[in-house]
């Protein structure tokens, strides 16, 4: 993939993290400088992307983050099962990634972009890493904590 069009991949991955927030959450988040969660519990959200080209993208907080998103998408209610919010939190993923991947297939004409389903992962000092997927990272910090979102896809720089 060349630099232009990671570069445009990238800046819509912005729009659609902020509008999907702005618009499910009522939560703005602003780009922040790099930082590193005091939280030792992360949660992580992993959805392929598939199509024209191959990538992922990958979305991280601290749990009391990811609550703060569930309770709000919740209504404000109280969640029934303690696993609920990271099926809320998978939800606000592939809202954003689906918003991401209508977006990229509306720009980028010769292939449409699929999405995977959803996968989470939770616990103590979590790491991932994807093999041969350059990626770049964004910060975030909004009323509702902060999030760090990785984009990659193959050949991507």
């Amino acid at each position: 993939m060349d630099q232009g069009k990671f570069q445009e991949i990238l800046q819509i991955t912005k729009t659609s993290f902020e509008e999907v927030s702005m618009e499910l959450l009522e939560a703005e988040f602003t780009m922040c400088p790099r930082f590193i969660t005091d939280s030792p519990y992360k949660v992580a959200i992993i959805i392929g992307i598939t199509g024209s080209e191959t990538g992922r993208l990958y979305m991280e907080c601290d749990l009391e983050t990811a609550v703060k998103v569930a309770l709000v998408m919740n209504f404000g209610e109280r969640l029934d099962e303690p696993n609920d919010v990271y099926t809320y939190l998978a939800e606000f993923g592939n809202m954003i990634s689906g918003r991401a991947t209508t977006y990229m297939t509306d720009k980028f004409r010769e292939g449409e972009f699929r999405l995977a389903p959803p996968a989470i992962f939770t616990g103590k000092g979590l790491e991932t890493l994807t093999p041969n997927i350059q990626s770049k990272m964004i910060y975030y910090s909004g009323s509702l904590g902060k999030f760090f979102i990785d984009i990659g896809f193959e050949g991507g720089k």
